[in-house]
Protein backbone atom coordinates (compact mmCIF):
# COMPACT_ATOMS: atom_id res chain seq x y z
CA UNK A 1 0.00 0.00 0.00
CA UNK A 2 1.25 3.24 -1.00
CA UNK A 3 0.70 5.20 2.69
CA UNK A 4 2.99 2.58 4.41
CA UNK A 5 5.90 2.55 2.13
CA UNK A 6 5.84 6.46 2.00
CA UNK A 7 5.50 6.24 6.23
CA UNK A 8 7.93 3.90 6.15
CA UNK A 9 10.38 6.03 3.99
CA UNK A 10 10.07 9.21 6.11
CA UNK A 11 10.43 6.62 9.63
CA UNK A 12 13.24 5.13 8.17
CA UNK A 13 14.80 8.57 6.91
CA UNK A 14 14.11 10.16 10.66
CA UNK A 15 15.89 7.73 11.92
CA UNK A 16 19.08 7.74 10.45
CA UNK A 17 18.97 11.71 10.43
CA UNK A 18 22.18 12.92 12.21
CA UNK A 19 21.85 16.65 13.04
CA UNK A 20 18.33 18.77 13.36
CA UNK A 21 18.97 20.85 10.38
CA UNK A 22 18.06 17.27 8.67
CA UNK A 23 15.16 16.57 10.85
CA UNK A 24 13.88 19.67 9.17
CA UNK A 25 14.67 18.84 5.70
CA UNK A 26 12.65 15.54 6.05
CA UNK A 27 9.31 17.17 8.27
CA UNK A 28 9.06 19.00 5.35
CA UNK A 29 9.71 16.75 2.18
CA UNK A 30 6.72 14.55 4.09
CA UNK A 31 4.19 17.06 6.56
CA UNK A 32 4.61 20.37 4.35
CA UNK A 33 1.84 21.69 2.30
CA UNK A 34 3.64 20.05 -1.01
CA UNK A 35 5.01 16.66 1.60
CA UNK A 36 4.70 13.29 0.25
CA UNK A 37 1.96 12.35 3.19
CA UNK A 38 0.44 15.70 2.72
CA UNK A 39 -0.53 14.88 -1.44
CA UNK A 40 -1.81 11.25 -0.55
CA UNK A 41 -4.77 13.61 0.75
CA UNK A 42 -5.42 14.76 -2.66
CA UNK A 43 -6.17 11.29 -4.14
CA UNK A 44 -9.80 11.31 -1.56
CA UNK A 45 -11.50 13.63 -4.52
CA UNK A 46 -11.35 10.12 -6.60
CA UNK A 47 -12.97 7.70 -3.51
CA UNK A 48 -16.26 6.95 -3.00
CA UNK A 49 -17.99 8.53 0.17
CA UNK A 50 -17.79 5.21 2.04
CA UNK A 51 -13.73 5.00 1.31
CA UNK A 52 -13.07 9.11 2.03
CA UNK A 53 -13.26 8.80 5.77
CA UNK A 54 -11.07 4.87 5.82
CA UNK A 55 -8.51 6.61 3.87
CA UNK A 56 -8.10 10.08 5.35
CA UNK A 57 -8.05 8.09 8.95
CA UNK A 58 -5.17 6.23 7.84
CA UNK A 59 -3.30 9.11 6.29
CA UNK A 60 -3.65 10.81 9.52
CA UNK A 61 -2.72 8.40 11.74
CA UNK A 62 0.32 7.43 9.49
CA UNK A 63 1.21 11.44 9.08
CA UNK A 64 0.68 11.34 13.37
CA UNK A 65 3.21 8.44 13.64
CA UNK A 66 5.88 10.81 11.70
CA UNK A 67 5.52 14.06 13.21
CA UNK A 68 5.81 12.03 16.60
CA UNK A 69 9.06 10.44 15.49
CA UNK A 70 10.39 13.62 14.45
CA UNK A 71 9.58 14.77 17.68
CA UNK A 72 11.47 12.60 19.83
CA UNK A 73 14.40 12.36 17.52
CA UNK A 74 14.57 16.14 17.79
CA UNK A 75 14.98 16.00 21.86
CA UNK A 76 17.85 13.04 21.25
CA UNK A 77 19.48 15.13 18.83
CA UNK A 78 19.18 18.29 20.71
CA UNK A 79 20.20 16.63 24.02
CA UNK A 80 23.24 15.35 22.30
CA UNK A 81 24.24 18.48 20.82
CA UNK A 82 24.28 20.04 24.52
CA UNK A 83 26.58 17.05 25.77
CA UNK A 84 29.11 17.60 23.08
CA UNK A 85 29.04 21.37 23.85
CA UNK A 86 29.12 20.84 27.71
CA UNK A 87 31.83 18.40 27.25
CA UNK A 88 34.10 20.75 24.54
CA UNK A 89 33.48 24.07 26.49
CA UNK A 90 34.03 22.86 30.01
CA UNK A 91 36.06 24.94 32.27
CA UNK A 92 38.97 23.69 34.38
CA UNK A 93 38.33 25.71 37.44
CA UNK A 94 42.08 25.02 38.85
CA UNK A 95 43.29 27.06 36.13
CA UNK A 96 44.17 30.91 37.40
CA UNK A 97 41.18 33.45 36.41
CA UNK A 98 41.78 36.04 33.79
CA UNK A 99 41.36 39.95 35.23
CA UNK A 100 38.99 41.51 33.83
CA UNK A 101 39.50 45.04 32.46
CA UNK A 102 36.86 47.46 33.92
CA UNK A 103 36.49 50.72 33.06
CA UNK A 104 37.54 54.00 34.90
CA UNK A 105 35.81 57.27 35.38
CA UNK A 106 37.01 59.99 33.21
CA UNK A 107 38.94 62.67 35.11
CA UNK A 108 36.50 65.10 33.54
CA UNK A 109 33.70 63.34 35.01
CA UNK A 110 35.25 63.23 38.62
CA UNK A 111 35.92 66.74 38.43
CA UNK A 112 32.29 67.34 37.56
CA UNK A 113 30.98 65.69 39.94
CA UNK A 114 32.74 66.38 42.90
CA UNK A 115 32.15 70.18 42.21
CA UNK A 116 28.12 69.39 42.09
CA UNK A 117 28.36 67.51 44.97
CA UNK A 118 29.60 70.31 46.73
CA UNK A 119 27.59 72.99 45.78
CA UNK A 120 24.79 70.92 45.99
CA UNK A 121 25.33 70.76 49.66
CA UNK A 122 25.94 74.29 49.95
CA UNK A 123 22.16 74.92 48.47
CA UNK A 124 23.04 75.22 44.90
CA UNK A 125 21.35 73.79 41.98
CA UNK A 126 22.98 72.14 39.28
CA UNK A 127 20.75 73.30 35.71
CA UNK A 128 21.99 72.97 32.07
CA UNK A 129 21.25 74.73 28.35
CA UNK A 130 22.02 74.16 25.31
CA UNK A 131 25.33 74.14 23.30
CA UNK A 132 23.96 75.66 19.74
CA UNK A 133 22.80 79.38 21.14
CA UNK A 134 21.67 82.14 20.14
CA UNK A 135 23.61 85.46 19.93
CA UNK A 136 21.31 87.18 22.48
CA UNK A 137 21.48 85.13 25.20
CA UNK A 138 25.46 84.19 24.98
CA UNK A 139 26.23 87.92 24.41
CA UNK A 140 23.30 90.73 24.33
CA UNK A 141 21.88 89.31 28.01
CA UNK A 142 25.46 89.69 29.48
CA UNK A 143 25.79 93.00 28.76
CA UNK A 144 27.64 92.34 25.27
CA UNK A 145 25.36 94.07 22.58
CA UNK A 146 26.83 93.45 18.77
CA UNK A 147 29.49 95.49 17.89
CA UNK A 148 30.61 95.40 21.43
CA UNK A 149 34.66 95.32 21.52
CA UNK A 150 34.82 92.94 24.15
CA UNK A 151 33.65 90.05 21.96
CA UNK A 152 37.02 90.03 20.10
CA UNK A 153 38.06 88.95 23.56
CA UNK A 154 36.41 85.55 21.99
CA UNK A 155 37.03 83.52 18.56
CA UNK A 156 33.73 82.43 17.64
CA UNK A 157 32.17 79.61 15.94
CA UNK A 158 29.07 81.54 14.43
CA UNK A 159 26.95 78.86 12.45
CA UNK A 160 24.58 81.77 11.41
CA UNK A 161 24.37 85.20 11.78
CA UNK A 162 22.37 84.82 15.24
CA UNK A 163 23.22 81.41 16.20
CA UNK A 164 26.50 79.91 17.62
CA UNK A 165 28.34 77.58 19.35
CA UNK A 166 28.62 79.04 22.96
CA UNK A 167 31.84 80.50 24.49
CA UNK A 168 30.71 80.38 27.94
CA UNK A 169 28.10 78.73 30.15
CA UNK A 170 27.19 82.16 31.45
CA UNK A 171 23.99 82.07 28.85
CA UNK A 172 22.69 79.44 31.22
CA UNK A 173 22.61 81.83 33.66
CA UNK A 174 20.55 84.50 31.77
CA UNK A 175 18.33 81.45 30.38
CA UNK A 176 17.89 80.65 34.58
CA UNK A 177 16.97 84.25 35.45
CA UNK A 178 14.29 84.62 32.52
CA UNK A 179 13.17 81.49 33.02
CA UNK A 180 12.55 82.59 36.83
CA UNK A 181 9.09 84.24 36.19
CA UNK A 182 8.49 85.36 39.93
CA UNK A 183 12.26 86.78 40.21
CA UNK A 184 13.05 84.69 43.55
CA UNK A 185 16.34 84.22 44.65
CA UNK A 186 18.89 81.99 42.93
CA UNK A 187 21.71 80.12 43.21
CA UNK A 188 22.77 77.73 40.58
CA UNK A 189 25.97 76.21 39.20
CA UNK A 190 26.09 75.48 35.47
CA UNK A 191 28.69 73.19 34.31
CA UNK A 192 28.81 71.91 30.44
CA UNK A 193 31.23 72.08 27.46
CA UNK A 194 32.07 75.26 25.14
CA UNK A 195 33.51 76.13 22.39
CA UNK A 196 35.94 78.92 20.93
CA UNK A 197 38.76 78.44 18.02
CA UNK A 198 41.94 77.33 19.91
CA UNK A 199 43.98 74.70 19.99
CA UNK A 200 47.52 74.16 21.79
CA UNK A 201 48.72 72.06 24.62
CA UNK A 202 46.55 74.17 27.55
CA UNK A 203 44.13 75.38 25.32
CA UNK A 204 41.27 73.48 23.00
CA UNK A 205 38.27 74.58 20.60
CA UNK A 206 36.30 72.10 23.16
CA UNK A 207 36.56 72.70 26.68
CA UNK A 208 34.39 72.74 29.66
CA UNK A 209 33.32 75.33 32.42
CA UNK A 210 31.96 75.35 35.46
CA UNK A 211 29.97 78.95 36.43
CA UNK A 212 27.91 79.49 39.34
CA UNK A 213 25.54 82.63 39.69
CA UNK A 214 23.76 83.95 43.16
CA UNK A 215 21.24 86.09 42.86
CA UNK A 216 19.85 87.21 46.43
CA UNK A 217 19.49 90.81 48.25
CA UNK A 218 22.12 92.13 50.42
CA UNK A 219 25.06 90.11 48.13
CA UNK A 220 28.57 91.61 48.87
CA UNK A 221 32.08 90.35 47.69
CA UNK A 222 32.33 88.93 51.13
CA UNK A 223 29.79 85.93 49.92
CA UNK A 224 31.54 85.72 46.71
CA UNK A 225 34.87 85.75 48.26
CA UNK A 226 34.00 83.15 51.22
CA UNK A 227 32.60 80.89 47.95
CA UNK A 228 35.64 80.74 46.50
CA UNK A 229 37.97 79.93 49.24
CA UNK A 230 35.36 76.61 50.06
CA UNK A 231 35.74 75.74 46.17
CA UNK A 232 39.74 75.94 46.19
CA UNK A 233 40.72 74.39 49.10
CA UNK A 234 38.11 71.66 48.57
CA UNK A 235 39.31 70.55 45.36
CA UNK A 236 43.16 71.92 46.00
CA UNK A 237 43.68 71.45 49.43
CA UNK A 238 43.03 73.16 52.68
CA UNK A 239 46.53 75.36 52.38
CA UNK A 240 45.18 77.22 48.96
CA UNK A 241 45.31 80.77 49.46
CA UNK A 242 42.93 83.54 47.02
CA UNK A 243 44.04 86.25 45.46
CA UNK A 244 42.16 88.95 43.59
CA UNK A 245 43.14 91.28 41.27
CA UNK A 246 41.26 94.23 39.48
CA UNK A 247 40.14 93.16 35.65
CA UNK A 248 37.36 93.76 33.08
CA UNK A 249 34.09 91.25 32.37
CA UNK A 250 31.22 92.60 30.39
CA UNK A 251 28.90 90.86 32.95
CA UNK A 252 30.55 91.63 36.31
CA UNK A 253 31.35 95.18 38.10
CA UNK A 254 33.92 95.55 39.83
CA UNK A 255 35.53 92.34 38.31
CA UNK A 256 38.14 89.71 39.29
CA UNK A 257 40.80 87.67 38.06
CA UNK A 258 41.31 85.22 40.84
CA UNK A 259 44.89 83.10 41.22
CA UNK A 260 45.53 80.52 43.67
CA UNK A 261 48.53 79.59 45.81
CA UNK A 262 50.88 77.17 43.44
CA UNK A 263 50.19 73.74 45.35
CA UNK A 264 53.08 72.42 43.86
CA UNK A 265 55.39 74.70 45.65
CA UNK A 266 53.44 75.98 47.90
CA UNK A 267 53.83 79.78 46.76
CA UNK A 268 57.69 79.60 46.62
CA UNK A 269 57.82 79.86 43.01
CA UNK A 270 58.43 77.01 40.37
CA UNK A 271 57.85 76.00 36.91
CA UNK A 272 54.00 75.09 37.04
CA UNK A 273 53.49 78.80 38.50
CA UNK A 274 56.28 80.55 36.56
CA UNK A 275 58.21 81.25 39.73
CA UNK A 276 55.33 83.47 40.59
CA UNK A 277 54.03 81.45 43.43
CA UNK A 278 50.49 81.73 41.92
CA UNK A 279 48.28 80.06 39.56
CA UNK A 280 45.56 81.86 37.86
CA UNK A 281 42.05 79.83 37.72
CA UNK A 282 39.16 81.70 37.71
CA UNK A 283 37.18 84.71 36.91
CA UNK A 284 34.71 86.67 39.12
CA UNK A 285 32.67 89.49 40.11
CA UNK A 286 29.97 91.55 41.17
CA UNK A 287 26.82 91.19 38.49
CA UNK A 288 26.69 94.04 36.63
CA UNK A 289 23.07 96.37 37.09
CA UNK A 290 22.74 96.25 33.50
CA UNK A 291 22.59 92.13 33.58
CA UNK A 292 20.46 92.10 36.43
CA UNK A 293 17.78 94.67 34.83
CA UNK A 294 17.89 93.00 31.43
CA UNK A 295 17.06 89.99 32.78
CA UNK A 296 13.84 90.99 34.87
CA UNK A 297 15.68 92.00 38.05
CA UNK A 298 15.22 94.89 39.95
CA UNK A 299 19.28 95.84 40.68
CA UNK A 300 18.34 98.20 43.24
CA UNK A 301 16.70 95.43 45.49
CA UNK A 302 18.51 92.89 44.08
CA UNK A 303 22.36 91.90 43.86
CA UNK A 304 24.71 89.04 42.83
CA UNK A 305 27.43 87.31 42.54
CA UNK A 306 28.94 85.00 39.74
CA UNK A 307 31.71 83.16 38.74
CA UNK A 308 33.53 80.73 36.27
CA UNK A 309 36.45 78.54 35.84
CA UNK A 310 37.52 75.83 33.04
CA UNK A 311 37.04 72.57 34.16
CA UNK A 312 39.96 70.97 31.92
CA UNK A 313 42.54 72.99 33.50
CA UNK A 314 41.34 72.44 36.74
CA UNK A 315 41.37 68.45 36.18
CA UNK A 316 44.46 69.48 34.89
CA UNK A 317 46.10 70.97 37.88
CA UNK A 318 44.37 68.50 40.26
CA UNK A 319 45.72 65.48 38.77
CA UNK A 320 48.88 66.78 37.33
CA UNK A 321 48.18 66.39 33.69
CA UNK A 322 50.48 67.83 31.56
CA UNK A 323 48.69 68.66 28.38
CA UNK A 324 44.77 69.16 27.68
CA UNK A 325 44.45 66.98 24.95
CA UNK A 326 45.30 64.27 26.66
CA UNK A 327 41.59 64.07 28.03
CA UNK A 328 40.73 63.90 24.89
CA UNK A 329 42.45 62.04 22.89
CA UNK A 330 40.43 58.47 24.82
CA UNK A 331 43.58 56.48 25.59
CA UNK A 332 43.40 54.16 27.34
CA UNK A 333 46.63 54.12 28.59
CA UNK A 334 46.01 57.30 30.13
CA UNK A 335 42.66 56.92 31.78
CA UNK A 336 43.06 53.43 33.57
CA UNK A 337 45.62 55.33 35.28
CA UNK A 338 42.90 56.76 36.97
CA UNK A 339 41.36 53.20 38.49
CA UNK A 340 44.01 54.18 41.28
CA UNK A 341 41.19 57.48 42.10
CA UNK A 342 38.47 54.77 43.23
Amino acid sequence: MEIEEVKSNALKAIENANDVATLEEIKIKYLGKKGELTALLKVMSTLSAEEKPKYGAIVNKAKEEVAEKLSTKESELKKQEMNKKLESERIDVTLPGSKIRRGSKHPMTRVIEEIEDLFVSMGYDVVSGPELETDEYCFERLNLPKGHPARDMQDSFYITPEYLLRTQTSAVQARAMMANEEKTPIRIIVPGKTYRREDDATHSHQFNQVEGLVVDENISFADLKGTLEIFMKHMLGEKTELRFRPSYFPFTEPSYEVDVSCFKCGGKGCNLCKHTGWIELLGAGIVHPNVLSMNGYDPKKYSGFAFGTGLDRLAMFKYGIPDIRLLYENDVRFLKQFDRMD
